[in-house]
Parts: C-alpha cells; structure tokens; sequence
C-alpha cells in the first residue's frame, strides 16, 4: 500500500485538500476497515489475553495505517515505503516502545 500511494503521490496531493479527499479516505477506511476484519477472521484461532472486541482492534489498526500513511505522504514521502511499512507492523504487533 505505502508503495503504491509513493507512486500516485500527486494524485494525493490533489485529493488532500479539497472535499474530494474526505470522500477517497473514507473509502480507503471502509477497504482497509474490510480487510482487516478478515485477517481477524482467518486468525480467530489466536485468542487475545484481554477481551477486546474485535471492532476495536478495526478501528485502531486502520485509524493508526491511515495517519502514519498521511503523515508520510505529507512529509513527501521520503522514507522508503518498505521501511514504513516494517516500522508500522512493529508498531502495530508490539506496541510502541517505552521511554
């Protein structure tokens, strides 16, 4: 994804500021929000410690993808998309590091 969005990054600069951008990021949220209910699916077998509604961890990982995603083309992009994507999976499977 970080890949693709590197190559059309004029295309989002296009988007980012008007009305239209609202509109395209709210259909990105619904796909993401779909795929990631399915991964969740497919790996119900693992089981988390705490009950956590399987929503909630929707919601956390596509609202977190969408920002470092944002944050990164805004920036222009300048680390690598392959580098991005490493760090936002170490984020979003061990959680942030302590200070």
């Amino acid at each position: 994804m970080f890949e693709h969005a590197r190559e059309h990054i004029d295309l989002y600069r296009a988007l980012a500021g008007g009305r239209g951008g609202t509109i395209v990021l709210g259909s990105i949220r619904e796909i993401l929000c779909d795929l990631v209910r399915a991964e969740l699916a497919a790996n119900k077998d693992r089981k988390l410690p705490d009950v956590v509604p399987n929503e909630l961890i929707v919601q956390f990982v596509v609202g977190a993808f969408l920002s470092v995603l944002i944050w990164w083309l805004d920036g222009g992009a300048k680390l690598p998309p392959q580098q991005v994507d490493q760090i936002f999976r170490r984020l979003a499977t061990e959680g942030v590091p302590s200070a």
